[in-house]
């Protein structure tokens, strides 16, 4: 071994031996690569490396290394040729020597996954995050397990985990391996660990196990690690290919950039860099000239780069001549694009198939053959959410292996019915927005969207249950007085005396913070006496979009009219036929409402009429994809609990002002100047957005416009209540709290797009997605023969079967392959095989061309359900 200055191992050569022995089969060569390495020869630090065809002579190798930031492989299957270079041995990599190139890999051997800790860049991660980063390991090996991958290799990286699986794809795979760390990408990252998306080009490095990890110095609380194999199989078995395509096809294809992994072509037409930097405060100087061979562009170069480590002469901005957009790192190790940029900080990958300045390894940029009509799911961006929030729901979404805005979104409701009627955020005089927000989970049976619902709503219903126990005791006090006081009045009558009479004691009223009982006649007495607000927080909202109805002979006329006015936290009117007082009179209703609903009945509840009334416009919507239930130890930790429950009591703190009339009214709060300038960004984009919609999308849209304000209303105040010391005023919401906003609003758009293109669906459209989605779980492939015996619409029919299969063939989104006879002959058979174009769905601009054909009461009613589908 060989030992560092401060007497750690940096080399274990039994344990480097053991490593080569697992992942390299016998004569594979694999070159060895140390970064800013020092040897007793040469205590310079630079860039060492070398071929090695056996692990004794790789480890010996490594063992020369005294000093080094990082010592690394080449896991996929070299080109032996290149032994030559410098044969089991390494030398410093000098001016013009080549390492491996992506065109010197001759087959792809590893599927490697990375689970990186977020942290600062350049040092070593804390044992928190380095324990983060493990666990997040076991739930992605957990996960793989149960959709039936054979068993891989776990191992801690020395900074975070690893997991890496035997495969067996050509060199050039099409993109498949990038676009299944993509997918493992959209479950699994959050802000506290990410899933590294950039380990898919062929030559990628690999940290070998058995030595050491030095980012940064030495230091207590971020130590350097070894890293380590911490477990495998006995015998490694290949991942097939089709469990590869079946993760794959949890994401729209992307095009494979292997070739060319820095060079990323954005929109044909001139994007706007400038505002683009400012909306989402990137750390860049420029722009400075820039001479390209479409001739003089721009570029910009990070400071701090939100995609790597590296700054200064690496990480970059290029606008061309052309207008076409050009982002990456000039670090060869580095591999992240336009596309990875504008995805992780709006969510919205550039489009494809438009006019673009260049090509990649797959050839020019082509149109795709066919457009399906549902837009793919979207992670929610938990990192929007400010500290501590954002932490509660990764760990809770870890905890209950469901998706993380099943928890955002009745989170926001509960933030919202929080602060209630005390504040409003002003944007111009005579337009302000409340804290009110209506969230939908839309979700099957057994989705855990109700344990979620229940754990974030748990702190509001623990105030609910105090107050009226409180309650119970001040009324048994109120009786009580109330004999007296009946007693007292009784002998004051009988002596007709000068003296005033007894006073009658008051009725103590119940304080309410949340409800269940959906109608407006139910509500407007108790939101007269907590003029505050409420939280209507129903594990299913059937009821509630069925009670508008209740009382209208089903004509929709009945409280669907009174629910659009609460919307907006107006005033309400309800004549009641019974009880003490017959007309109800509520100057300010303010109702936030959070709950589930299944795919089937909201297809018939949002009917026609509350889609077009502007109703359904008015909810906030998630609907992800199913996940498969997986165990894991994961849990919450209680005190993330309580913190919770202390920020919603401090928000309940929060007072109203008084009016003229010494009413309360709300305190209304402005924008920063910086807040104001995003604001003004966002709202003309998304005013041009709107232009291009017609009908229920831009009812949609018309309602997300001021959406957007009001979630920025709530990250502030949730900030305030957190005690966040970056905060600037806390009367004055800041450019922090304004882009966590428009984060929040941009993914509340694409869901909109995702469900109503799911209500706007025809029906053979609808039987064309929900087919494409049968074959994705099946793995990609199918025959007609097994088709046959799946849906139950295709049973017994091979003709039925086998032409349903043709028309996703018509469509583009497959082809037919056949295949091979058996030794005993027989005629000859084919499989259909989903193309890329099945692996995603696009909603078209406008939802309204296809209202025509859209049979709300019938689609997925629970006659037709059929658990072979899955979900919406």
């Amino acid at each position: 071994m060989t030992a560092t200055k401060d007497r750690k191992a940096l080399v274990d050569q039994a344990a480097v031996v053991a490593t080569c022995q697992r992942l390299f089969g016998p004569g594979l060569v694999t070159e060895l690569r140390a970064l800013e390495a020092t040897t007793a020869a040469d205590r310079w630090p630079r860039t060492w490396f070398g071929y090695c065809d056996n692990s004794q002579a790789l480890a010996a190798a490594a063992g020369t290394i005294t000093t080094a930031k990082g010592i690394y492989i080449m896991p996929n299957e070299v080109n032996p040729a290149l032994l030559a270079r410098a044969a089991n041995r390494i030398k410093q990599a000098g001016k013009g020597d080549a390492t491996t190139q992506d065109s010197d890999i001759l087959r792809r051997r590893w599927l490697l996954i990375d689970a990186d800790p977020t942290r600062p860049a350049g040092i070593s991660s804390s044992d928190d995050e380095h324990a983060a980063a493990l666990g997040r390991v076991q739930d992605i090996v957990a996960y793989l397990a149960a959709a039936g991958w054979p068993g891989g290799i776990a191992a801690d990286s020395g900074n975070g985990g690893h997991a890496t699986y035997r495969i067996d794809l050509p060199a050039d795979d099409g993109g498949l391996v990038q676009r299944c760390l993509q997918a493992l990408a959209v479950r699994f990252d959050d802000a506290a660990v990410t899933v590294d998306k950039g380990n898919y080009n062929p030559a990628r490095i690999w940290k070998l196990y058995g030595t050491l990890a030095c980012k940064g110095d030495d230091v207590p609380g971020r130590p350097w690690r070894m890293a380590r194999i911490l477990q495998a199989p006995d015998a490694l078995q290949v991942v097939p290919v089709e469990l590869l395509q079946a993760l794959a096809g949890e994401i729209p294809t992307v095009t494979p950039a292997a070739a060319a992994p820095r060079q990323d072509h954005g929109d044909g037409e001139r994007f706007d860099i400038e505002t683009f930097i400012r909306r989402y405060g990137l750390e860049v100087e420029g722009p400075h000239d820039w001479n390209g061979k479409q001739g003089a562009g721009r570029k910009w170069t990070f400071t701090r780069s939100p995609m790597c480590e590296h700054h200064g002469d690496g990480p970059f901005i290029v606008q061309h001549a052309s207008g076409a957009v050009t982002a990456g790192c000039h670090h060869a190790h580095c591999a992240w694009t336009w596309q990875d940029l504008r995805q992780r900080l709006d969510g919205r990958p550039v489009k494809t198939g438009q006019r673009t300045t260049g090509s990649t390894a797959a050839g020019p940029a082509t149109a795709k053959a066919a457009t399906p009509t549902v837009e793919p799911y979207r992670p929610f961006p938990v990192d929007a959410l400010p500290d501590p929030l954002d932490s509660f729901v990764n760990a809770a979404a870890r905890s209950m292996v469901c998706d993380a805005s099943f928890l955002a979104l009745p989170l926001l409701a509960a933030l919202a019915a929080a602060i209630g009627s005390t504040r409003r955020v002003a944007l111009k005089r005579g337009w302000s927005e409340p804290a009110i927000l209506w969230a939908a989970i839309v979700g099957e049976s057994g989705t855990t969207k109700t344990p979620a619902f229940k754990l974030v709503t748990k702190p509001i219903r623990d105030l609910q249950r105090d107050a009226l126990q409180l309650h119970a005791e001040e009324k048994a006090r109120y009786e009580t007085a109330l004999v007296v006081y009946e007693r007292d009045l009784t002998l004051w009558k009988r002596k007709s005396g000068d003296s005033d009479p007894p006073e009658r004691p008051q009725q103590p009223q119940a304080v309410r913070y949340i409800v269940q009982d959906t109608t407006v006649e139910a509500l407007a007495p108790l939101l007269l006496a907590n003029p505050r607000g409420l939280l209507l927080a129903r594990d299913e909202l059937a009821g509630w979009l069925g009670s508008f109805d209740r009382y209208a002979g089903g004509s929709g006329g009945g409280d669907s009219a009174h629910w659009l006015s609460v919307h907006n936290g107006e005033s309400l009117i309800v004549d009641r036929k019974t009880g003490p007082t017959k007309t109800i009179y509520v100057p300010h209703a303010y109702v936030s409402i959070c709950g589930g609903i299944q795919p089937a009945i909201l297809h018939r509840a949002l009917g026609v009429e509350h889609r077009e009334s502007g109703l359904a416009a008015r909810l906030l919507l998630t609907c992800p994809p199913r996940r498969p239930k997986h165990w894991t130890d994961a849990d919450i930790d209680p005190a993330a609990e309580a913190e919770l429950g202390q920020l919603l009591a401090r928000l309940y703190d929060l007072e109203p002002d008084t009016d003229d009339g010494g009413q309360p009214c709300p305190v209304c709060i402005g924008l920063a100047a910086d807040a104001k300038r995003l604001w003004v960004e966002f709202y003309n984009a998304h005013g041009q957005e709107q232009v291009d919609l017609t009908g229920e999308l831009a009812a949609a849209w018309s309602k997300l416009e001021g959406c957007a304000a009001r979630l920025a209303l709530i990250v502030h105040y949730a900030r305030w209540a957190a005690g966040d010391t970056s905060l600037q005023h806390p009367d004055k919401i800041d450019a922090d709290s304004m882009r966590r906003a428009v984060t929040l609003a941009e993914w509340f758009k694409a869901q909109a797009r995702r469900v109503y293109g799911v209500l706007a669906e025809s029906d053979e459209q609808r039987e064309r997605r929900l087919l494409v989605e049968w074959i994705r779980r099946k793995g990609g492939a199918v025959t007609g023969r097994e088709l046959q015996q799946g849906p139950r619409q295709y049973r017994g029919s091979t003709d039925a079967a086998e032409a349903a299969l043709q028309e996703l063939v018509k469509a583009g989104l497959g082809t037919w392959q056949d295949l091979p006879t058996t030794d005993k002959g027989g005629r000859p058979g084919r499989i259909f095989r989903l193309g890329d174009n099945g692996n995603g769905y696009t909603t078209p601009r406008n939802t309204e061309e296809n209202r025509g054909s859209v049979a709300v009461a019938s689609a997925a009613s629970p006659e037709t359900q059929d658990d072979d589908w899955g979900e919406v």
